[in-house]
């Protein structure tokens, strides 16, 4: 929705993101109280060295933990390749991750936000994915999309934290 000068869209890109945000710090409350839920965000950035470029999937992982003084801890998992930021890239990456983390945290249901990349996660090939991958797994999967330009997130401070090792 546009309107002269772009006000009103504007407007309602606030409002959207406004109540996105408001349900993933809800979630990431229902985790400090509930172990039965993970909240994962993800996110592609790219590793660019020696003039070569690698591809780099961030899985962010928030999940419940007594010992934890907030009751909630995070696993980042990167999954760096020499492949395009593409669905089979994501699809390779989930087919093992998701076993490997539900070996870890057990069966559980899955809260998931990503952006709305229009070549890996907003498209109908990866909620088809989720989809054989949540009767796979026997969890169930709730998949949201931050709206575009949503600013800075978990995987942006993993991905800072790690080209800053390399």
């Amino acid at each position: 929705v546009k309107s002269k000068g772009g006000e009103l869209s504007v407007a309602l890109h606030k409002e959207v993101l406004k109540e996105q945000f408001d349900y993933y710090f809800e979630m990431k409350n229902t985790i400090k109280h509930d172990d039965s839920e993970l909240l994962i965000v993800q996110d592609f950035t790219k590793f660019t060295y020696s003039n070569t470029s690698l591809e780099d999937l961030i899985v962010c992982v928030y999940y419940h933990d007594n010992l934890s003084p907030t009751s909630v801890s995070l696993m980042s998992y990167h999954h760096i390749g020499n492949f395009p930021n593409n669905i089979p890239f994501v699809k390779a990456v989930w087919n093992s991750l998701l076993a490997e983390v539900l070996e870890t945290f057990g069966p559980l249901d899955i809260c998931i936000f990503s952006d709305g990349g229009g070549h890996h996660f907003k498209i109908t090939e990866n909620l088809v994915m989720w989809k054989e991958l949540s009767e796979k797994y026997k969890v169930n999967v709730n998949y949201n999309f931050f709206p575009s330009n949503h600013g800075h997130g978990v995987c942006d401070g993993a991905a800072a934290n790690s080209k800053h090792k390399v």
